[in-house]
């Protein structure tokens, strides 16, 4: 079986994912070939930075307005990436030619929108899945050309039905990267912490900050906070790809008064994960998927109206993350959570209770059923 993955790598989680699940299937289904694309750089970057640029410029400077805007595509189903993705759907075309795939997997809305114009334009009649990273549906990625919606949990699949998706079409499935994510057991963390250079220091949280995924005037104002409380704690401060924050670190971090450890960008973030007892990160993107598949609890950070609000609402109910709200003190929620040990436990233990039982056993066998036509 040819497996054909398309992301769009809008960050760097989406990268992450997209590996990870190529090995997953490579372990689960040892006969198939499989081949991850990035759509965006099939078609041109510049629809990224146009949609994304303009949604986050929008959600920044103007929120009410953001939020009315997002509100009026729920109910029509309209969406400006719909347009674009019309104009870019054709330089899919090599890729699937030259791969001749079984079954296309989407994990991104931009991609799924994509093969789904080419669906409709009868280019190609090839069984399309969408993988759906999301714990709220926005009706605008929504499309008629998807033959299985994969969503994380049963909870997530109500709200697609009444958004006009066939409940036959819905699989509450989980996200099939959670295994491959987690590969480091709890014996050998004390290795993987000294592996990462973040030592043994016994009643010393390390706390993990995704720098890169919000505002740097916000980050650099939790930055001084963490710093300035009397608890112990190290944190270690993940930039992605943004050198000019990392510049910044680097003079800020220069003198600091807990221990700091600054990384530019990398490949592993899951280790860090894994080797942290708390994520402080936006809700938007990956990133929450891989803390969930990692068992650790978040803080979460600047929500935007629309999914990134709707991740944050199915987080917190769950006891998997506390939210801060605009004009909030952060460094006060992350300092209550420190002085509370036994929450920051039990909002470890709700991230292992969170069901992906589903999806080891189903995953496999949806994609051989919608696959088995075209072999």
């Amino acid at each position: 079986m040819r497996i054909l993955i398309y992301t769009a790598s809008t960050g760097g989680g989406h990268k992450r994912t997209a590996k990870a699940m190529e090995e997953y299937f490579e372990l689960r289904l040892p006969n198939s070939q499989v081949q991850v694309v990035d759509a965006i750089k099939e078609v041109n970057k510049l629809v990224d930075k146009i949609v994304c640029g303009s949604y986050e410029f929008m959600a920044t400077k103007a929120p009410e307005i953001y939020r009315l805007f997002y509100e009026q595509t729920q109910k029509e189903g309209r969406d400006v990436s719909k347009p674009l993705s019309a104009m870019a759907c054709k330089g899919l075309m090599a890729s699937i030619t030259s791969f001749d795939p079984d079954i296309i997997i989407t994990t991104h809305p931009f991609a799924a929108e994509m093969v789904s114009f080419l669906k409709k334009r009868n280019k190609i009649d090839i069984p399309l899945l969408s993988i759906m990273t999301d714990y709220g549906p926005h009706r605008a990625y929504l499309v008629n050309g998807v033959d299985a919606y994969v969503v994380p949990a049963p909870e997530c699949v109500e709200p697609m039905v009444e958004l006009g998706v066939a409940r036959k079409r819905i699989f509450p499935l989980g996200i099939p990267v959670f295994p491959v994510f987690h590969p480091v057991e709890d014996e050998a963390l004390p290795a993987l912490r000294e592996k990462l250079e973040l030592g043994s220091r016994p009643g010393v949280p390390t706390l993990l900050m995704m720098a890169g995924s919000f505002g740097v005037s916000n980050i650099m104002k939790i930055y001084d906070s963490l710093m300035a409380m009397p608890e112990p704690l190290q944190l270690v401060i993940i930039t992605g790809k943004n050198k000019k924050l990392y510049n910044a670190f680097i003079k800020k971090t220069k003198n600091a008064p807990k221990p700091v450890k600054l990384i530019y960008f990398t490949d592993v973030v899951q280790e860090y994960m894994q080797a942290s007892d708390l994520i402080i990160t936006k809700p938007g993107g990956l990133t929450v998927t891989e803390a969930i598949a990692c068992n650790l609890p978040m803080v979460l950070f600047n929500a935007i109206p629309g999914q990134e609000e709707d991740n944050a609402l199915f987080l917190t109910k769950r006891g998997m993350a506390v939210q801060i709200w605009k004009d909030q003190d952060g460094a006060e929620v992350i300092r209550r959570l420190i002085q509370h040990p036994e929450r920051l436990e039990q909002m470890h233990q709700n991230c292992i209770d969170f069901d992906i039982s589903q999806c080891l056993p189903n995953m496999t066998k949806l994609i051989t059923s919608l696959a088995e036509p075209h072999e």
